[in-house]
């Protein structure tokens, strides 16, 4: 499965998911407005925005707006952490 459609998957999940839960509520609250930025070399610009009412994505968007964390690997070094969930030390180093 591509990065997009996997966390595409996801966030619809987290977003059923947190509708129901209080305390899932309170974090987006207090996290509304925030943003992260996944940039994977080889691959796409993942922007991911926190919101009330959940999560939402934006791929390779035309500009990207001001992030509140920014982040940066290549595909397999994230295929790795996504299906492994796990990361080398070294993999910190190799980005």
């Amino acid at each position: 499965m591509a990065f997009r459609e996997r966390f595409e998957e996801g966030i619809a999940k987290f977003n059923v998911k947190a509708k129901g839960r209080p305390e899932i509520q309170e974090v987006l609250e207090e996290y509304d407005g925030r943003s992260i930025t996944l940039r994977v070399t080889d691959d796409a610009v993942y922007f991911f925005r926190i919101s009330r009412e959940g999560l939402s994505l934006e791929v390779s968007p035309e500009s990207l707006p001001e992030e509140d964390m920014y982040l940066e690997t290549n595909s397999e070094i994230l295929r790795r952490m996504l299906e492994e969930k796990r990361l080398n030390p070294t993999d910190l180093l190799l980005g």
